[in-house]
């Protein structure tokens, strides 16, 4: 494999045909089985890079169709920061397949860690207790979990070895891993028995064993076979002790933020290395690798937002020592604690931590503006990934809503936060130009824009249940309804009305007034988490979405329902949007499945097959130029309509 100047590429080897790591059709279409023992075959950085891009979502893309392996592969790539990796992986053709509607154009990185080889997946609920052992010469892994069950992973190939241990009936809550007779075996404790495994033969040994009550998460092995505690005071400062006398051993280690959860002890190229795991709230550091000679950390932080810090195990992978962390979703992840996983690679200063996001059209392009945990809002080029001017200051701790609008011909930004504060931003310059009186007497957590009568309007959706009009130009309140939700603005019959999500059911509301429009629209079986309004054929037509895991359309006009629900998430559907595409009116549903679906509108068939994401995804937009902007997690990807469509 050369260049266009006839030199051969760095990923190709001496004869010129592509490394494993140069090859995206292999990626893409290789069996993983057959791919993932080459994600350690080669030192080169670049290698690393692609091993790390290929294990980030193979939980989710080792068992699907190549379309949604392209798909997550591309993603994992721009995630990484890797724009022509992801490119290469993007135009890998797949013949016979149904296609992908949107391409990866460039994403944010933040939950993203190289130390991760694996993510163990198949609890169907929070994960609370992991262990280690070897088995036949095998690396695996015990774990334990609300769902009732304790269940054994081969660590070296990601995957689980047979279905769950039998015999387990409570809730698990710790789980340890040993050796009896010379066998290696594991044990499980629920609210009120310990049982016992052989992890050769997965039977059963023992039944009903008394409850021990000495047992703390906070005690660990060290590796020269000492007993040793991890203690902490003010629920976050670390220390290292032996039990025996209550000697100090390392510490204190301030980093956490919340309780200390669990704790583990390895060696790291010969020296003695503690892993402490941080609570759900440990948001700035959920777990570290401390080294206990130095009392230092043993480089960054491990995890991401979805780390639970429940509990914490270590082990040997490969001769590399790991940890091993609960996360949310009911997963288990596995971290390479050497150094030399590290990768030099670039990130960019792309969104992070990101809560909501909106669009608009600044200066003839596209943006994207991202807002959450941080007293900033954030604007980012949609075409490049790279950000315009500066953030803007708008003195809360987090945004909850926004949206954007145009006031005497300048594009603003509309903000909502905890405490209340609705305020008006101009985007070209980044000052206040407005706030909305702060008559609310909850937490405003939607706000939608649209115009009255030509003027610029804003609705805004609290907690205390109260939905609001606001004129943007003036500050002045035109009127109020009782709701649980804002949606969308629509014109039926020439009449202004909002579209508001109750319950479980679609109300619409005279805008000028405030008053209900007819009865409730009715379908759903449980709450309406989003809606969104557009025009199908020359009717105006809402799109909803709700925890029934279902989308419905409805016909305003008529006030009914249209066909049957869109049924294909598998879990609460978060979010929705409307647009165009290829000339034809669509809806893009997102749900905590971690799913992506593209919707027909004429046809109320999904286009294409669904985007997989590595989180549940909580917004959706389409963008004025098309294309479409996904928050998963805490993260945003942009992308943009395949040319079939």
């Amino acid at each position: 494999m050369v260049d266009a100047a006839g030199d051969r590429r760095p990923d190709a080897d001496p004869t010129g045909a592509p490394r494993w790591w140069g090859n995206a059709a292999l990626l893409v279409t290789g069996r993983p089985r057959l791919v993932w023992p080459l994600l350690d075959a080669d030192p080169d950085p670049r290698a690393r890079l692609v091993a790390a891009v290929y294990r980030a979502s193979a939980h989710l893309h080792r068992d699907a169709g190549a379309p949604v392996r392209r798909h997550l592969l591309a993603l994992d790539a721009a995630r990484y920061g890797d724009g022509e990796l992801a490119a290469r992986i993007d135009a890998v053709p797949l013949d016979g397949d149904t296609e992908v509607p949107f391409r990866v154009e460039w994403a944010t990185g933040r939950e993203l860690d190289p130390r991760l080889l694996c993510t163990l997946r198949g609890h169907s609920d929070d994960v609370r207790a992991v262990a280690t052992a070897v088995v036949r010469g095998r690396p695996v892994a015990v774990t334990g979990g609300v769902d009732r069950t304790v269940r054994v992973w081969d660590l070296a190939a990601g995957r689980p070895i047979g279905g769950p241990l039998p015999g387990q009936t409570g809730r698990v809550f710790t789980v340890a891993a040993g050796t009896r007779g010379g066998r290696p075996v594991a044990a499980a404790c629920d609210d009120g028995t310990v049982r016992m495994w052989d992890l050769t033969t997965r039977e059963q040994l023992d039944q009903h064993l008394d409850r021990t009550t000495d047992y703390a998460c906070e005690l660990a092995t060290a590796p020269d076979g000492r007993p040793l505690a991890v203690t902490w005071a003010d629920h976050s400062t670390v220390r290292v002790s032996d039990p025996a006398t209550g000697q100090r051993i390392s510490g204190p280690f301030p980093h956490h933020v919340d309780a200390v959860d669990a704790a583990a002890f390895t060696t790291v190229d010969g020296r003695p290395v503690a892993v402490t795991a941080g609570g759900v709230h440990d948001r700035s550091s959920v777990g570290w690798a401390w080294d206990l000679a130095l009392g230092e950390p043993l480089g960054e932080p491990l995890g991401d937002t979805a780390f639970t810090g429940r509990a914490v195990a270590t082990g040997t992978v490969g001769g590399r020592p790991v940890a091993l962390t609960t996360a949310l979703h009911a997963q288990v992840r596995v971290w390479d604690l050497s150094a030399d996983r590290q990768l030099d690679r670039p990130r960019g200063t792309r969104p992070t931590e990101t809560d909501m996001v909106a669009t608009a059209l600044l200066d003839g392009r596209s943006v994207a503006i991202s807002a959450g945990y941080r007293e900033t809002v954030e604007l980012w080029d949609l075409a490049t990934g790279e950000q315009v001017g500066k953030p803007l200051e708008v003195q809360s701790e987090r945004v909850l809503a926004a949206a954007t609008a145009v006031l005497d011909d300048r594009p603003v930004l509309v903000t909502a936060d905890g405490p209340g504060n609705v305020r008006v931003w101009d985007l070209a310059t980044g000052e206040k130009v407005g706030e909305l009186p702060k008559d609310q007497a909850g937490t405003v957590r939607a706000v939608t824009t649209g115009a009255l009568d030509g003027r610029p309007i804003a609705v805004t959706g609290s907690s205390d249940r109260s939905v609001r009009v606001w004129d943007l130009a003036t500050g002045r309140q035109l009127s109020r309804f009782e709701d649980y939700c804002t949606g969308g603005l629509a014109l039926v019959d020439g009449h202004p009305l909002a579209v508001t999500g109750s319950r479980d059911d679609l109300r619409l509301w005279d805008l000028p007034t405030g008053r209900p429009v007819g009865g409730p629209l009715t379908g759903h079986t449980h709450s309406v988490r989003a809606v969104a309004t557009t025009v199908v054929d020359g009717r105006p037509v809402a799109v909803t979405a709700g925890n029934d895991k279902t989308v419905r359309l409805w016909d305003l006009t008529a006030r009914e329902q249209i066909g049957d629900p869109l049924t294909l998430h598998s879990d609460w559907v978060e979010t929705v949007t409307t647009g165009q595409l290829g000339g034809r009116p669509v809806a893009v549903s997102g749900s905590y499945d971690g799913t992506v679906r593209v919707w027909d509108l004429g046809t109320h068939e999904q286009i294409g097959t669904e985007l997989v994401f590595p989180e549940g995804v909580h917004g959706v937009l389409m963008a004025p130029d098309g294309r479409l902007v996904v928050r998963f997690g805490y993260e945003v990807a942009c992308l943009t309509a395949r040319a079939f469509l």
